[in-house]
């Protein structure tokens, strides 16, 4: 069960108070909370000495889009004014650059803020037609 930040702040002001789970939970009131959540967000509170506040530095860090990475798919990506339709595909940047395939489309669309297509052949239009 996810708490909100009031619910954490309510469940903080009990253990302050001196009560266990089983007691918070058994004060619940209107609440559908779960004895073995209310446990676990005890212990958790507990082991962070009654802090509520989430880590700053939880979560996985980015790093595949570093500074570094996007220069490297922005050179490729882009055909120089000296050697007009240099650019490469994904495909191409991937291999070269060694980066996955899935980071380089992230950098074209997110960080350089392209839009990646491909030319589709149509049937040429005659007088027939």
């Amino acid at each position: 069960m996810v708490f909100s930040f009031e619910d954490k702040i309510i469940i903080r002001e009990y253990l302050l108070q001196g009560l266990f789970p089983t007691e918070i939970w058994n004060c619940r009131g209107a609440w559908s909370w779960v004895i073995s959540s209310i446990a676990n967000i005890c212990q958790r509170i507990w082991q962070r000495n009654f802090d509520i506040e989430r880590k700053a530095s939880s979560g996985r860090p980015v790093s595949g889009r570093m500074g570094a990475n996007i220069a490297q798919v922005r050179r490729c990506i882009k055909s120089s004014i000296c050697h007009p339709e240099s650019h490469q595909s994904q495909r191409q940047i991937v291999a070269a650059t060694g980066i996955s395939r899935t980071t380089v489309r992230r950098i074209i669309q997110e960080d350089l803020q392209l839009k990646s297509f491909r030319k589709v052949r149509v049937h040429e239009i005659s007088a027939v037609n």
